[in-house]
């Protein structure tokens, strides 16, 4: 399904009254006391796309589907596009941002960049380099893999090429090597490595550094954003800085380079799951999602979590060579569904993220499936921002599962928010199966009739329990009040 420019025109005016600020002679954003973004002084649950279509049109449809954020090149001329469109826009600051190593060059261009955009109406807010602290151990990892191959393969040819001749020194210099190696011994692997080139005969290459400083380097990088970071607050307080992260590191590194940031998060792509192995946690299910949104909290010491889902296949990502090369692994690397895209979301909702992404929708067809899935679910999160932007309540009734010989290791998220006076209630189920449950502890609401939006029908409260069942990896809302019944309804029709 795809929104053309005059459904534009039609639904912006309703997002609009939904809560969404308007543009002004200066945006300014902060944070409220549980992390939600403040624009202007109104609470904003973020709906962002890391693709920026190149046409009027791309940004008009993404506001339409009820995206609000959007990746801007760092020129007023492309905040001024997503300002006519009533989106809001993020700057990536790059490496300047991190003053750990040519502090006066980085911290003139930071100026710079920061003096010249931060007055523009449809900036919301500041990034840092995309995953700056895994980037660090990455690239090692990257190439000690690449050497580690060349290495073996090098050491098997030679000894083919000696046909039976003596080659112990080879062999044991290439067992010590290969040893240091699988221990991560590095002051043995050092060694080791260099003894084995001058075996093969070969010069070993130059390494800017090894895994043995990478720890070290990272502590520097970390301290070179904070300096980034006063720079920035000196320059602009009136919007917050994110980090993004990988799926990767210890939560200890992680809150040491989040001390440089008031927002951070991490992208999870596990889609399919327990398949691919972007999660490296033991969890690879889609409730990857939770368990990486919980650990972004822990990292982040307070700090708001955004998350960023997966917006195509993992074979999309892949060099047109390579898919040519391995169309056997276009089923292995496919595109999430529908029902994994909404669950993935709503996953990351009820964990407490604050902020919902999406990357890798560049590699995707306009028209195709994945995309109208995403705008699918980012228009019902949109239709409910009102609901999802309301403190979570520090109450929430105890989910309590019926016995199905499923040993529950996830189990049944429950976030319950208050508008207009009416509870509501946010449902993921985060089990492989469906489950019937009870909320219980709701002898307040004793009578009283939710509704499931989306689906249609109501249960009603009875000796202190709403009692329901929910499909695997599913989603419920439960509504008190009927303030957006007509919205339900409206997305329902136009989704069919």
């Amino acid at each position: 399904m795809n929104l053309h420019l005059i459904d534009a025109l039609c639904i912006i005016p309703a997002l609009l009254v939904l809560g969404v600020p308007a543009h002004g002679a200066g945006t300014r954003s902060d944070l409220d006391a549980d992390g939600m973004l403040m624009v202007n002084g109104q609470r904003m649950l973020v709906l962002g796309c890391y693709e920026r279509p190149k046409t009027d049109e791309g940004l008009a449809e993404l506001a339409a589907a009820g995206f609000n954020l959007v990746y801007s090149k760092p020129t007023t001329e492309a905040l001024d596009q997503l300002a006519a469109h009533n989106l809001w826009g993020w700057v990536n600051l790059g490496g300047n941002l991190n003053l750990s190593t040519a502090g006066d060059k980085r911290s003139q261009a930071l100026t710079a960049t920061v003096n010249a955009l931060r007055g523009h109406p449809a900036l919301l807010v500041w990034e840092g380099p995309d995953e700056a602290l895994w980037n660090i151990f990455h690239d090692v990892k990257a190439r000690e893999r690449t050497e580690y191959r060349h290495l073996r393969d090098a050491v098997a040819k030679r000894k083919a090429e000696a046909g039976g001749q003596d080659s112990s020194a080879l062999d044991g210099a290439w067992a010590r090597f290969d040893a240091a190696h699988a221990e991560a011994d590095y002051e043995r692997e050092a060694p080791a490595r260099q003894e084995l080139y001058a075996q093969l005969g070969e010069q070993a290459p130059p390494a800017p550094y090894g895994m043995a400083e990478a720890p070290a380097l990272a502590q520097v990088a970390a301290e070179g954003f904070r300096q980034g970071y006063y720079l920035l607050k000196r320059l602009d307080a009136d919007h917050p800085l994110w980090f993004n992260h990988a799926p990767r590191n210890s939560v200890a590194a992680l809150a040491e380079f989040n001390r440089a940031c008031d927002i951070c998060g991490c992208d999870i792509y596990p889609v399919p799951p327990d398949v691919i192995g972007h999660s490296d946690l033991r969890d690879r299910s889609l409730a990857a999602v939770g368990s990486y949104t919980e650990r972004m909290k822990l990292a982040g010491q307070g700090r708001p979590v955004w998350m960023v889902l997966q917006g195509c296949g993992w074979y999309d990502l892949d060099s047109p060579e390579s898919q040519k090369a391995h169309p056997e692994q276009r089923e292995t690397g496919r595109r999430p569904t529908y029902d994994e895209t909404r669950f993935m979301a709503y996953c990351a909702l009820v964990h407490g993220a604050t902020g919902i992404l999406y990357f890798g929708t560049f590699s995707i067809e306009d028209d195709c499936e994945l995309w109208t899935s995403i705008k699918r679910t980012v228009g019902e999160l949109a239709a409910l921002r009102p609901v999802w932007e309301a403190p979570t309540l520090a109450w929430r009734p105890q989910a309590e599962l019926v016995e199905c010989g499923s040993s529950g290791d996830h189990g049944l998220w429950v976030m319950p928010k208050k508008y207009a006076g009416d509870l509501y209630l946010l449902v993921v189920n985060e089990e492989r199966e469906p489950r019937v449950f009870s909320l219980r502890g709701m002898e307040a609401y004793e009578g009283k009739s939710f509704h499931r939006l989306f689906e249609g029908d109501t249960v009603t409260v009875s000796d202190g329990a709403l009692s329901g069942s929910i499909r695997a990896y599913g989603v419920s809302i439960y509504a008190g009040g009927s303030a957006f019944d007509a919205r339900a309804a409206d997305l329902r029709a136009r989704q069919k």
